[in-house]
């Protein structure tokens, strides 16, 4: 009895003593419209995810540190062994937070490996940020002619700087983030006719009345049969793709490839033959 006793007193005098518990704004899911520059795509569990790159530490003038008080997170934490704990697959840690004018308090915050975070980011690029190539050709697909080859190139920007093609996961408190960029690398037709597609570097060249019939383009490809072959005897189903270049830095230095992302806009190619009409006269 008397045991029990002392150890009341102990863990009484604990949560007088030392700062007050709490949790990172946040931390419940809650999903945001957006994607510019300015705005959060969703917090989950207190990470923010975001377009563009890191936006910097956010600490409205307070100080964290991390808090390791073993003791403290006994009482506090209901027989928690440690400062740390796991949850939906994100660590929390505890830190000791110190705001002007305000009583220093413990608030849990995440603090998942970089890594973990760039697999968060990943999945939001993937989601949402990138887009499907804008299919350009020359004949335009309604109107491809047999032999003649078909230049097809992209009007989707293709820099490999673009702002809109990164994603950042961050708890901004602590300064931990981890951003994934994809750069758009390669362009590939796929004519529908049971050919190999075709591959090149870049968004394509477009074609101009000034570069006639007769010259080429690393991005084109050449039909010898019309769509009245295919198998609904009227279009060749093609599609055109844009390879993405994925690659992640971190704050703390780690970083590296990411597997490719590809994504993919599906259209109907209209093959047609020329024939030739031979009309006969008299010159009287």
């Amino acid at each position: 009895m008397r045991r029990t006793a002392v150890a009341i007193l102990i863990a009484l005098f604990a949560l007088v003593a030392l700062p007050p518990l709490g949790w990172a704004e946040g931390t419940s899911d809650e999903s945001t419209s957006g994607g510019s520059d300015d705005t959060v795509d969703q917090t989950t569990a207190g990470v923010e995810v975001y377009r563009g790159g890191f936006r910097g530490k956010r600490t409205g003038g307070c100080r964290y540190d991390r808090y390791n008080s073993f003791a403290y997170a006994d009482v506090v934490a209901a027989g928690t062994a440690n400062a740390e704990f796991t949850s939906r697959g994100i660590r929390y840690s505890s830190y000791l937070v110190t705001c002007p004018n305000k009583t220093p308090f413990v608030r849990f915050f995440p603090d998942p490996p970089p890594r973990n975070l760039a697999n968060l980011a990943i999945a939001r690029l993937e989601a949402s940020h990138l887009p499907n190539p804008e299919v350009a050709m020359a004949p335009s697909p309604d109107k491809g002619i047999v032999t003649l080859g078909a230049w097809f190139w992209t009007t989707t920007p293709f820099s490999t700087t673009d702002n809109r093609y990164s994603v950042t996961a961050a708890v901004p408190e602590l300064g931990i983030w981890a951003t994934t960029t994809a750069a758009p690398a390669t362009l590939t037709y796929y004519p529908g006719d049971g050919h190999d597609p075709v591959t090149c570097t870049g968004p394509g060249e477009p074609w101009l009345p000034k570069y006639g019939d007769e010259a080429a383009s690393e991005c084109m490809y050449t039909y010898v049969n019309s769509s009245d072959v295919a198998p609904n005897g009227e279009f060749f189903e093609a599609a055109l793709e844009i390879t993405w270049r994925v690659s992640w830095t971190s704050s703390t230095g780690a970083g590296g490839q990411l597997a490719d992302i590809r994504t993919i806009t599906r259209f109907n190619h209209t093959v047609r033959e020329l024939q030739a009409v031979i009309i006969s006269g008299s010159d009287s």
